[in-house]
């Protein structure tokens, strides 16, 4: 039988916000490798054997889609903000895709080295007594070894943890109604239809800007009501100018008209 862990933190996620979101990011850590290995991948003219590393799977969209349930479209974006949340890099090829989960040892610590150290301290039936563990001091010495060990692990993992809980993956934006923004862009100076603009952009990413979380969007309104205006003053400029041209020439028109009409008046009169 095998396991993943799940941290409690992930109660307070981003992640955890959005089912999808969850379910997706749950698949990824239980198809990932929890050890170096060797993959033979199948490039259409024959095999190419690579190494997936510890943290690292193979990605197919179709697999992804059969397995997951979703829409394969659904799965890339959420990969993308991932990526973009720092969760996961992704390497890309013509023929197959390998996504690493960024410190994967901060959500699967190695519980299984002990297990292993004993294993290789103490020889199997099939060697020589000599070679077996049995003395006293051998004992002392593989407690000694297994207690210093476990108390460096506890220390990896409470900084790995610290590091995780101060990580985008565990903050959430602080996410504003629309009456709210309408409220604060007013007494910034600004108006409804800026504030909808502004509302509108932001809700379009979920509230994230460069893969972090926005949690004081009122610091924003200040340089968005700037843009806006010179924005505006750009396109009524333009349509000044547009308007001045047509007006222009329109003139010449006129006075074309006019001209050719005194000539060919004068001709008719000679």
């Amino acid at each position: 039988m095998s396991y993943i862990k799940l941290d409690r933190d992930l109660l307070y996620s981003y992640c955890f916000a959005n089912p999808n979101h969850l379910k997706i990011w749950i698949w990824l850590l239980i198809k990932a490798n929890f050890k170096n290995s060797f993959i033979p991948i199948n490039l259409g003219k024959g095999y190419k054997t690579i190494e997936v590393k510890r943290g690292q799977l193979i990605y197919g969209r179709n697999k992804a889609e059969d397995e997951l349930g979703l829409n394969g479209s659904l799965i890339d974006r959420t990969l993308k903000e991932f990526e973009n949340l720092g969760q996961i890099k992704r390497e890309v090829s013509s023929h197959y895709s390998v996504i690493t989960i960024c410190n994967y040892d901060s959500y699967q610590s190695k519980s299984d080295e002990l297990e292993q150290a004993m294993n290789n301290q103490c020889a199997t039936n099939e060697q020589p007594m000599n070679n077996t563990c049995t003395t006293n001091e051998q004992h002392v010495n593989i407690y000694k070894e297994e207690l210093e060990e476990k108390e460096s692990k506890e220390e990896r993992e409470v900084s790995s943890a610290i590091s995780l809980k101060n990580s985008n993956l565990f903050r959430k934006p602080k996410v504003p109604s629309l009456e709210e923004v309408q409220m604060n862009f007013i007494s910034c100076g600004g108006n409804k239809e800026m504030a909808e603009a502004f509302f509108n952009k932001h809700s379009a990413v979920d509230w994230f800007m460069k893969g972090s979380p926005i949690t004081n969007y009122k610091t924003l309104i200040p340089n968005f009501i700037k843009i806006y205006n010179e924005n505006e003053s750009k396109s009524k400029s333009n349509k000044t100018r547009q308007q001045t041209t047509n007006e222009s020439i329109e003139y010449i028109q006129a006075k074309g008209a006019e001209l050719y009409a005194k000539l060919y008046g004068s001709n008719n009169e000679g």
